[in-house]
Order: C-alpha cells, then sequence, then structure tokens
C-alpha cells in the first residue's frame, strides 16, 4: 500500500464531501467554492485511479478484486474508473440526501 497516495486520495474525496453543500446541491449552475472545490477533488481523483488502473493492467497476474474483474471483462481504464466514482458519487449524494430532510424540519421558519 502507498500510503502518501491513501492519504492524498482520502484528502480528495474528504475535499469532495465537503463541496456537497445545500448551495451546490439545490443550485448546481452556481460557480460557487463549493462546485470548484468538486472539480479539483474530482480531477485529482480520476487521475489517481487511472493511474492505479493502469498499473493494475499491467500486473501479469490478475486478482480477484473488482477493478481485475471489470479489466477482465473487457472495460476500459476510462470506464473502470467512471464506476468507481460513481460509487464514490452515490455516498456523497445519499449523504446529501438524508440530511436535507432534518434541516428542513428543523430550521426556524417551520416552527408552529
Amino acid at each position: 500500500m502507498n500510503i502518501p497516495v491513501v492519504d492524498k486520495l482520502q484528502q480528495d474525496y474528504w475535499m469532495l464531501e465537503k463541496s456537497a453543500t445545500p448551495t451546490a446541491l439545490l443550485l448546481p449552475w452556481f460557480p460557487s467554492t463549493s462546485k470548484k472545490n468538486k472539480e479539483i477533488a474530482t480531477k485529482r481523483m480520476f487521475t489517481t485511479l487511472h493511474d492505479y488502473v493502469e498499473l493494475r493492467k499491467k500486473v501479469d497476474v490478475p486478482t480477484l478484486d473488482a477493478i481485475d474483474i471489470l479489466l477482465g471483462k473487457g472495460m476500459s481504464s476510462n470506464d473502470t474508473v467512471a464506476v468507481i466514482l460513481s460509487i464514490i458519487y452515490a455516498g456523497v449524494i445519499n449523504t446529501g440526501i438524508n440530511c436535507t430532510p432534518p434541516s428542513m424540519y428543523t430550521s426556524p421558519t417551520n416552527a408552529p
């Protein structure tokens, strides 16, 4: 395991997670800092994961992990990274969806 790369990926993930603000979710076209951070984090995560997938393609003996299975089925590196990022984004979106209703119901404007 390459600890510096994992740390970088973790930092990028948390930057992506923090970019899921109400403004970014409700007004995705608005050029906010959150939107810019999301773009930066996404690009860096894609590059890091793409480099790893390319390394996995060059290995003589594949493993049974998801990346090797996808590559073994003929999926391209870009598509493999897209699957990984889709899974990550699903987590970010679910966090936003799960947090929005409680914040709406507990806001002072909904008080009796």
